[in-house]
């Protein structure tokens, strides 16, 4: 069966301050409802042209599988129609195009991993500046691709959208700006600017240090020069290999229209080594545990990494050492991150997506997300976890889930937390786990127990 697939549209030019008058999301106006497909199909059709010249396939509104807001667009393709089955933004929502101009278009996708769907600026029926994108991952994800004008439109300007492959796609928050839209690319030991021919070398060079970085913009690690990080350094408290928080997150976080997205390269298979507090730590939050206090992190994407913890470095010994020491020292214990890394760990978050991924060896849980409102961890792969941490974690986590749009509605009406079709196995604690705060009588200050994974095969 076909995955879904989500697009959402908008419309915004940089270099002058006026909107076209025209029908589709900007990212600075979203009164404009164009993009959305919250309503029913015939609110769509009031700003879409849906063709099938064949007749086979179907539209419709999906209000159970949405990246956002209360539905998406489901498009079903009975067979491949090359250009006989599309959509395009209809006459009354017309812009204007000029020759030369490069335009960006993004939204949420879902459909099966190489499908091919292409991106059209139209001048009425005639196609004037395309380009084309193949679907990387199963599940929702976010894409923004550029198109260049290849002539000035003469009568109505409009946006096309058509589906190659046969299959069942969603779409959603479709969004189409004049401008370029910035990939970024990171190889490991590069010392590039950025660009696919010469990467940055981390992505902290990347995001952090890149001052044209823009959120929207999408981050692709490659794997030609080995893996990331280290996990065998010899230090017993090094921090994450890369995370984002304090200041980062106070002047540069995520939109829904304009996320922060870390990903694989397509065909690639990076690899992320570590052997400190995590591989990506995103998000803080507070000591005081207030979460008005809370840093969080909005509207991140991490997809299609190979995550590998420090276990197979540790041994048991090692890790009892350490749990001993907790024990009889209690805070005053040096925590030490080498017994406590994660692989994927957000403290604070809303509208995370984590997908794809195969997170292993990490001797806390291998994905890990709290504090966080609208959650996704969907077809990720994490194994042997949990095995040097005397916490008890499982290898998929979601903790203390935090209601950060205020939605009351009772009863609820919304799905905000997603675990889904992920593989978890052999997450296992090997050390016991303890709780200073009680006693029971035959076991001193603390309470020892074994816990199991309560995530482990989805």
């Amino acid at each position: 069966m076909k995955n879904s697939l989500l697009f959402y549209i908008y419309l915004l030019f940089f270099f002058t301050p006026n909107f076209y008058s025209q029908c589709l999301n900007t990212v600075s106006n979203a009164s404009n409802t164009g993009g959305y497909f919250d309503g029913d199909i015939s609110n769509a059709e009031s700003y879409w042209t849906m063709s099938s010249s064949t007749g086979y396939g179907s539209f419709s509104i999906e209000t159970q599988d949405q990246y956002y807001g209360s539905g998406s667009l489901r498009v079903i393709v009975d067979q491949s129609n090359a250009e006989n089955y599309n959509i395009y933004s209809s006459d009354s929502c017309d812009f204007d195009i000029s020759s030369g101009s490069m335009y960006n278009v993004s939204l949420y996708i879902r459909g099966d991993v190489d499908d091919v769907i292409e991106f059209a600026l139209m001048d009425n029926n005639t196609e004037i500046g395309t380009i084309s994108h193949t679907i990387q991952f199963n599940g929702w994800h976010y894409i923004r691709k550029n198109i260049t004008a290849t002539q000035t439109s003469s009568n109505i300007g409009r946006l096309k959208i058509t589906f190659q492959s046969d299959g069942a796609y969603w779409l959603d928050n479709i969004v189409l700006e004049s401008g370029e839209a910035k990939e970024w690319y990171v190889n490991n030991g590069s010392s590039g600017l950025g660009t696919e021919a010469s990467p940055f070398g981390t992505l902290t060079d990347a995001i952090i240090n890149n001052n044209q970085y823009n959120t929207g913009d999408i981050v692709y690690l490659k794997d030609d020069g080995g893996d990331y990080g280290d996990n065998n350094s010899g230090n017993t408290d090094n921090g994450a290999y890369f995370q984002l928080q304090s200041s980062f997150l106070n002047s540069t976080n995520g939109s829904v229209n304009r996320p922060i997205v870390i990903r694989s390269y397509p065909g690639d298979s990076p690899k992320i080594l570590f052997d400190g507090s995590g591989a990506l730590v995103l998000g803080q939050a507070h000591s005081s545990n207030n979460p008005d206090n809370y840093n969080r992190i909005t509207h991140v994407e991490v997809g299609g990494l190979t995550i590998q913890g420090p276990n197979q470095n540790i041994t048991y010994n090692e890790a009892k050492t350490n749990r001993d020491d907790a024990v009889t020292n209690g805070l005053s214990h040096d925590t030490q991150n080498l017994f406590h890394g994660r692989g994927i760990a957000v403290w604070a978050g809303e509208y995370v997506n984590i997908h794809n991924n195969t997170v292993y060896d990490t001797p806390n849980s291998g994905i890990r997300v709290n504090n966080t409102d609208y959650a996704r961890i969907i077809g990720n792969t994490v194994y042997n976890t949990t095995w040097w941490s005397y916490n008890a974690e499982s290898g998929i986590v979601m903790a203390q889930s935090y209601n950060w749009d205020d939605d009351l509605t009772d009863p609820p009406t919304k799905i905000k937390m997603r675990i889904e079709n992920n593989l978890s196995y052999d997450n296992v604690n090997r050390l016991p786990f303890f709780n200073k705060s009680k006693s029971l009588p035959g076991v001193a200050t603390i309470t020892e127990a074994f816990s199991i994974c309560f995530i482990c095969l989805e």
